[in-house]
């Protein structure tokens, strides 16, 4: 099955792309497509990704809503790859 990937940020600039259509298998979780990801995106995204998720600095968004890593994932699912956003 097929999701879009939207990456904002600076993980745009690590995967080269903004935009993407990534193929999964069905039943995938967002755990096992963050696994995909930092295998297919190289060293250097894995590395950034790996580093954002141990200090809790990055979020994705599945159709525009927080979800945890255990969410399974649909045909046609948007994930939204982002650092997490404050202000005040």
């Amino acid at each position: 099955m097929k999701v879009r990937i939207k990456y904002l940020m600076t993980f745009s600039q690590m995967a080269g792309k903004r935009n993407e259509e990534v193929e999964v298998p069905e039943g995938s979780t967002l755990k096992d497509l963050v696994s995909l990801l930092k295998k297919d995106k190289g060293r250097d995204f894995g590395r950034y990704l790996d580093e954002s998720l141990k200090n809790n600095t990055v979020a994705f968004l599945v159709n525009k809503s927080a979800v945890g890593d255990d969410v399974k994932l649909k045909s046609g699912d948007e994930v939204i790859v982002s650092h997490i956003v404050g202000g005040g």
